[in-house]
């Protein structure tokens, strides 16, 4: 077996750290400082953010044996898979992550930018939610929560779908991308063709620097990190659940007549499928 693949990378990384160049040893401790968030950067995202060029990112990965960025990518996800198994107690550990993803998630909602997004939803006559996976439960999920206060909205959770719906809206139209990762392909190539349409686009993203985050019109942030190894956590549908509940709720304090109106109609629509 290859002893350095047992070695956890970012230990590799500290042991190796005399032998690297300048510019590697500024990939290095920005890797080193960035470990959460490393697995969601492209080449040019660690470029920039080390003030080094692509090339020096990838002389790096080459002298820690790796040949791509994407398996680099891997090994830190592995690495910090490994480091959150560690706990004695899992069920305990599961609801810290609960309760760490809603009180985080709290703390990084701004009320100007929820406000922007009410605005642009009470403006539209299209609110359509889009996401992939697990970001489409919560899509389904928002769609829901304001059709239920009389507005009409939509959820679509597969990419050809969204590419059509985001080239026919207009104007009059609010987006609401959900990606954790803000990279998602066909999220952020719908959410692109939507602002090109003439929509407001709103992500609900973890990631300021990612290709959705440069699309949007308002980034609305989650806590929740989603990596390559564990992709589609229900802590991360959890994070953005609670952004759209926001939403929603100030939606309603704003319109609560016709909200608590629609709410009755719908109580007695349903009302005969109790048993």
């Amino acid at each position: 077996m290859d002893e350095s693949k047992e070695i956890g990378i970012f230990n590799r990384i500290g042991t190796l750290m005399p032998e690297f160049t300048n510019s590697e040893k500024k990939v290095a401790r920005f890797i080193l400082a960035e470990k959460q968030n490393i697995t969601n950067m492209s080449i040019l995202d660690i470029a920039q953010g080390a003030s080094v060029s692509e090339a020096s990112v990838m002389r790096f990965c080459g002298r820690l044996g790796i040949r791509k960025l994407i398996d680099l990518r891997i090994q830190i996800a592995k690495d910090a898979d490994s480091g959150r198994r560690t706990g004695v107690n899992p069920l305990g550990q599961l609801e810290n992550d609960y309760i760490d993803i809603v009180h985080n998630t709290s703390s990084l909602i701004d009320p100007k930018n929820v406000s922007a997004c009410i605005e642009a939803i009470e403006r539209c006559t299209d609110l359509c939610f889009c996401g992939i996976a697990a970001s489409g439960i919560a899509a389904l999920v928002g769609a829901d929560s304001f059709s239920r206060m009389g507005v009409q909205a939509r959820a679509l959770t597969e990419g050809h779908y969204q590419m059509m719906h985001a080239a026919m809206m207009d104007g009059r139209g609010v987006f609401v991308a959900l990606s954790l990762s803000g990279n998602t392909r066909d999220i952020c190539e719908s959410a692109q063709t939507a602002k090109e349409s003439g929509a407001f686009v709103i992500a609900i993203t973890s990631y300021t620097v990612s290709q959705l985050a440069r699309i949007a019109d308002i980034v609305l942030l989650t806590s929740a990190k989603e990596d390559i190894i564990n992709g589609g956590k229900i802590t991360g549908c959890v994070s953005q659940l609670y952004v759209i509940d926001c939403l929603k709720r100030e939606y309603e304090a704003r319109h609560s007549e016709h909200a608590a109106l629609i709410k009755e109609r719908l109580a007695q629509s349903i009302i005969v499928k109790k048993y």
